[in-house]
């Protein structure tokens, strides 16, 4: 291998690193404030019934990203970018 391929494979492996890195970090500070947060926007009599919803709702957007990337990717390949 070349110095230059180094150079990109490890721009890349730390480029991966970081996203996956921010992506962990938003999910523990969620999961941190989880009680807090949960009974403000989902109310309910059972705080147990509030934090459940509360973490579904975070299930549901981790789920989401990469059927929204498949989605939007997908549509941007085909529609994207085109000279007028």
């Amino acid at each position: 291998m070349s110095n230059k391929d180094l150079t990109t494979s490890l721009k890349v492996a730390i480029s991966a690193n970081l996203g996956w890195g921010f992506e962990l970090f938003d999910l523990v500070v969620y999961l941190y404030v989880a009680n807090t947060i949960a009974p403000l926007f989902f109310p309910a009599i059972d705080k147990t019934a509030s934090l459940l919803e509360f973490l579904l709702t975070l299930v549901v957007g981790y789920f989401a990203r990469p059927i929204g990337g498949i989605f939007f990717g997908h549509y941007g390949d085909r529609i994207g970018r085109k000279r007028l």
